[in-house]
């Protein structure tokens, strides 16, 4: 009998006694701190609580460290900040408990392990665990600048400021869905600095539709060729200003080759927005390794790189040509190169069948000279493109095919990148995915109950 109480006791005091060891494992460089208090004594057991302090500079590296800290005791309370710096900060107040330690050997009955076994079965029950769980999954600035969330005696309050109207009713919509079937006390301090932008109305004919209001013509493009499964290579170019355009592919980049002063040119299939004046190049048997390439504002000296890696060949060709976007899917690389080389007036020599040399007239150098770059940005270790606040992301333009079923978008991030999304496409937000359709471009978010149920969020975009 002994050892089945004993057995059990067990099993409680893995949820309720974790320690220190277990959350600095969990937690890394996230962990700030871990100050003990001191030791009570209680109905056979042993309590104690610590104050920990977790920081990171978003709430992504936060998380994993708050769960690790909810999984080594009871969390009574907990306190979210940013800092003026952005730096995230979750104070968290941990219970743990166990049997009295003193009642060992001849000292430990059975009747003091059924005491110990009730008691810490009591406090187990007795937790918040929606509360308990809920500080890991609202510290959340992917939608608004958090000033502090607290968690205190039962009562939740929030103070923060989101860019718009639709960002602070989606965090307000994603505390309530936690906390929905709760008696908390909800005290709400979210401000909005704008009105949500109503998205703009598709043309109503056309067998492709889109519509934007500043994107460079890559982008536009890119919109349109991924819905119609064409190939392209354009010079980076300056924005092409809000509009929309409706009808077939042939028309849609005719359209934007005259906004650019450029001639439509093909080498294959590959659509080549070339100088005025430019001569078609003659079909020819390209039998190169297919390619595929989705790239913008590249400089030539990577694009030769890349080329030649990617087909197993050796290209060369003018390092300071202007930049480049182009998008190719299974193209012989030889094909490829004929095409950038048409797109910047230039000619390529073929020295083998692995081999091509790619040779341009000073004149075609100095007519369009690649922008200057900006400055290096200091180093950043993240993975990019996933830790984009939500709030910072935005939809430049939306297109559609004529039956409704084929929603494309483009929307900008902070570094300047243009990202295609679609319906379940990484949007580069912690656990959030893109949705595209006829109410425009949104970002579903992720946020995980209590009970392992995900609790998802969409936020549209502002266009």
């Amino acid at each position: 009998m002994q050892w089945e109480v004993d057995r059990a006791l067990s099993k409680v005091e893995r949820r309720l006694a974790g320690a220190d060891e277990q959350i600095r494992d969990g937690c890394g460089p996230a962990l700030a701190k871990i100050r003990d208090r001191p030791l009570t004594l209680e109905r056979s057991i042993q309590l104690q609580r610590s104050d920990i302090a977790i920081r990171g500079t978003t709430a992504a590296a936060i998380r994993p460290c708050a769960r690790a800290v909810a999984n080594a005791g009871i969390v009574e309370g907990w306190r979210a900040t940013q800092g003026s710096s952005g730096e995230l900060t979750l104070d968290v107040v941990l219970l743990r408990a166990r049997r009295d330690p003193h009642f060992t050997g001849r000292n430990r009955a059975e009747k003091t392990s059924k005491e110990a076994a009730l008691a810490l079965e009591s406090v187990w029950e007795d937790r918040n665990a929606t509360f308990e769980a809920l500080g890991a999954e609202v510290l959340a600035p992917d939608l608004v600048d958090l000033y502090e969330a607290r968690w205190n005696a039962g009562n939740l309050s929030f103070e923060g400021r989101a860019a718009d109207d639709r960002l602070a009713d989606g965090y307000r919509r994603l505390v309530r869905s936690v906390v929905l079937s709760t008696s908390a006390k909800l005290e709400w301090n979210v401000t909005a600095d704008a009105p949500a932008t109503p998205m703009p109305e598709l043309p109503a004919k056309g067998t492709l539709r889109g519509t934007w209001r500043v994107a460079p013509a890559g982008a536009v493009l890119r919109l349109f060729a991924e819905m119609d499964r064409r190939d392209f290579v354009v010079p980076s170019a300056g924005a092409v200003r809000g509009g929309g355009l409706g009808g077939g592919w042939a028309g849609i980049s005719d359209g934007i080759a005259k906004t650019l002063d450029r001639e439509l040119l093909h080498a294959g299939q590959v659509d080549v927005f070339a100088p005025l004046g430019a001569k078609p190049i003659p079909r020819r048997a390209w039998d190169g390794k297919k390619i595929t390439l989705e790239l913008e504002s590249v400089p030539s000296k990577a694009l030769w790189t890349l080329i030649s890696v990617a087909g197993k060949a050796t290209v060369e060709g003018p390092p300071d040509l202007p930049l480049t976007d182009l998008q190719v899917k299974n193209v012989p690389w030889d094909q490829v190169v004929d095409a950038i080389a048409l797109t910047h007036g230039c000619t390529v020599i073929a020295t083998d069948a692995a081999h091509r040399k790619v040779e341009c007239s000073p004149a075609s150098l100095g007519a369009a000279p690649a922008p200057a770059l900006p400055a290096a940005a200091p180093a950043d270790e993240r993975p990019p493109l996933t830790r984009v606040p939500a709030s910072k992301l935005r939809a430049v333009a939306i297109g559609v095919r004529d039956t409704g079923k084929s929603w494309r978008a483009v929307v900008r991030t902070p570094s300047g990148l243009h990202v295609l999304v679609r319906t379940g496409s990484p949007i580069g937000v912690d656990g959030g995915l893109a949705v595209v359709d006829e109410h425009g471009v949104s970002v579903v978010l992720d946020r995980l109950r209590p009970d392992g149920s995900v609790v998802r969020t969409a936020i549209a975009l502002p266009f």
